[in-house]
This record gives C-alpha cells, structure tokens and sequence, in this order.
C-alpha cells in the first residue's frame, strides 16, 4: 500500500484589521540608509525614525554629536521597521 502524499502547507499573514474611521494610523518605524562622505571617504549609516525628514535630522544631529565631520549624500528608505 502506498500512503498518500500530505498536502503542502502554506503560510499566509493574517488579514490586519481595518483602521476605523476618525482614528489616526499609529506612526511605525522606518529604515533608512545614510551615505555621507566624509574624510576618510564615503560611510553609510541605517537610521530609525518615521519618516525621510525626521531620519535626516536624527542623523544631521547624531553626526555633530559624534563630532563626524562631513557631507550627507543621500537619504534612502530600506524598509519598516519590525516591531518587538
């Protein structure tokens, strides 16, 4: 007798409820990668924050905080941010 073949499994996400009406949507975390270029050349860096302009200031204020001279290139979105 040969056994039948089990049926493969599949892995979905749960559906995420619907924001209601009149509530605002909770501000989630965002990656963000931020090249500067600096003395001893081009550093990148990932920045958590909410949005472009708040990843921008965060890290403008981090670099003047580490005293880390430089020019930012560019500010580049990566991902959400995983909540834990």
């Amino acid at each position: 007798m040969v056994p039948e073949p089990t049926p493969a499994v599949t892995h979905q996400a749960e559906p995420q409820a619907a924001a209601t009406e009149g509530t605002e949507p909770s501000p989630q975390a965002k990656a963000f990668r931020i090249r500067v270029e600096g003395v001893g050349g081009t550093v990148a860096y990932v920045v958590i924050a909410e949005d472009i302009a708040a990843a921008a200031s965060k890290a403008l204020r981090t670099l003047e905080q580490r005293r880390v001279e430089g020019e930012v290139l560019s500010v580049e979105f990566l991902a959400v941010a995983l909540k834990g």
